[in-house]
């Protein structure tokens, strides 16, 4: 089926179960089988990179080739708010962690250490209710759509802050 355009929906309007949940994204390719073939390969490409290549030299760069390629192809563009976070923090590996040192207290820094763990696990679980409400838009309480639009954002942002906070732990624990 030809996508019709640049800007493309995930999810047709006979498919939602909600009115906001049609997972937006964007794509160069002229349609859906090729650009979802396409979105398939990258992701399990990124997964395979992150896992094996990261550390090494420029893995931060390639990781970020990895995000827009995703975006440009079909990847949505959520994912984003999880990217750029992880890109940034990825810049840091190898790197010295004077600054981190410096500005951040000795007792911050402990109890960050400490909390990574949680940090990771709580983002996680905040990034699949994004998942959950991004498609299926069942928030207990609740039933307008914008409301529900809303804690979606809500938790976007928590779990963009919460896996901030497990990778600044990350290299609290490293010091």
């Amino acid at each position: 089926t030809p996508t019709n355009g640049v800007f493309i929906e995930a999810i047709s309007e006979a498919d939602r179960f909600w009115l906001h949940g049609n997972e937006a994204a964007l794509t160069i390719l002229p349609n859906f089988l090729l650009t979802g073939i396409v979105v398939v390969i990258l992701g399990l490409g990124l997964i395979l990179f992150s896992i094996r290549y990261l550390a090494v030299p420029r893995g931060a760069t390639i990781l970020l080739g990895f995000f827009i390629l995703l975006t440009l192809f079909g990847g949505g563009v959520g994912h984003l708010a999880v990217a750029l976070p992880t890109w940034a923090f990825a810049t840091r590996i190898h790197s010295p962690l004077r600054g981190f040192e410096r500005y951040i207290p000795l007792s911050l820094r402990a109890a960050l250490a400490r909390g990574w763990r949680f940090f990771l696990i709580a983002a996680c679980a905040s990034w699949l209710m994004v998942m959950q409400l991004g498609v299926f838009g069942l928030f207990p309480g609740l039933s307008d759509a914008d409301a529900i639009l809303n804690v979606v954002f809500l938790f976007l942002l928590a779990t963009t802050l919460l896996l901030s906070l497990a990778f600044a732990g990350a290299m609290a624990r490293d010091l």
